[in-house]
Order: C-alpha cells, then structure tokens, then sequence
C-alpha cells in the first residue's frame, strides 16, 4: 500500500529505503513462492496512506476485477494507530473497493499490532519508547476481549511457519539488518514477534462490504 519511505525517520534516506523495501517484499514473495509480476505495490507515500484515499480505492479496485479473488484479508478493523496510521487506512480502503466491485468475496481480518497489548505483552517487557504504543493497543482490543470474542477463525501453520520466519527475514529493514536500525525482534524485547510466530495463527470474519450508491 505505501511506500514504507518513512519508518525509520532521519536514520535512512527515504528514497533509497523505498527502493529497498520494494526489493524486500519481492524478495518475501519469491521464498514464500509467489512471482514478482503478482505482486502489486502501490507505493503510496508512507504515513500518509489516509490523504490518497480516493486514488487508492479505484486502485485496489481495479485490482480486484482484475484478479476476481474469492478471499480478501486485510488488517482487523480496530487495529490500533501507533506508529502511523496507514493500517486502518488500509482497511477502510480494500473494504470501500470490495464494495465498489460488486461482489461479495469472503472477508477476513487479521491482527497486527494488536498483539502489543495487555494481556498478550507483559507491561514490564516494553521499554520507554514504547508504553504509549502499549497502551493504545491495549485500549483498542479492550484489552485482550476483542481478539478473544472476535477472533475465532484459527489456523494451523506448523507446516509452513518455516516459510512464514525465512520470508519475514527478508525484510531486513525491519528485522535489524540496516544500521541504526529498529528490529521487530527487539519490541517488547521479543515478545511481540513472538506472537507473530506463533505456529497457530487467529483471524476475525470480516463482515461482507457494503455496496456504494452512486448518482
């Protein structure tokens, strides 16, 4: 959806960590066995996902009749806003194009960062940086009641989860291989990714979108 030009601030160019994170998800793609010409990166400046909504919705759009995909996931609806705001932004967007095509694929949602909250992550485990974000995850899944009520769909990735840490791996802007760099291995010290890892995974049926009238 974005460009990514933005998560590390002033400790790396923009333009040149754009090319890299692009390079990155082709890269994940590839170990997780997906060409790179059925990858479609829309590069929206990132952190700023929300002001090109419009733009961005005739776009999944267009991608959506194009492939006609039978399942559409995407961030859980109460995903919280920490480090930018581009995930709920995300949501909001596939969600308005599902509706824009007309037809009615099956929705599911999946939790990112609510995983960085109360009961999930021990309070004590999150540095100084960081309890500000703790607390927003916890407020946005009531901490821990949403997951636990909304979340009932789970699957079994023991078989793949190798696939799932050797792909993650290829980001290495994310994953501490750039110096000066923040690693989602160091969050919480640890414990968030781990979460992630987990060979069970959890996802929310999302509700089916609901069509736009036009004049």
């Amino acid at each position: 959806m974005t460009d990514g030009s933005a998560s590390h601030g002033a400790r790396a160019d923009g333009k040149s960590l754009a090319e890299l994170r692009l390079l990155e998800a082709v890269s994940a793609g590839r170990v997780m066995g997906i060409a790179s010409d059925h990858i479609s990166t829309l590069a929206f400046p990132d952190q700023s996902l929300g002001k090109h909504f419009g733009e961005a919705v005739g776009r999944v759009a267009d991608i959506l009749d194009r492939f006609q995909p039978k399942q559409i996931w995407y961030p859980h609806v109460a995903e919280p806003s920490i480090w930018s705001r581009d995930h709920p932004a995300t949501t909001k967007i596939v969600r308005a194009a599902a509706a824009l095509c007309g037809r009615q694929p099956a929705m599911f949602e999946y939790p990112i960062w609510l995983w960085f909250g109360y009961p999930w992550i021990d309070p004590a485990a999150t540095r100084r940086g960081e309890r500000r974000a703790y607390l927003r995850a916890s407020l946005s899944s009531a901490f821990g009641f949403r997951l636990a009520r909304e979340c009932q769909l789970t699957l079994d990735i023991g078989d793949v989860l190798e696939t799932k840490q050797t792909a993650l791996a290829e980001y290495r802007s994310q994953t501490g291989g750039l110096a000066d760099s923040p690693s989602l291995a160091k969050v919480a010290n640890g414990q968030f990714l781990a979460w992630l890892m987990r060979p069970t995974e959890i996802y929310a049926v999302g509700r089916p979108p609901i069509p736009q009238k036009h004049d």
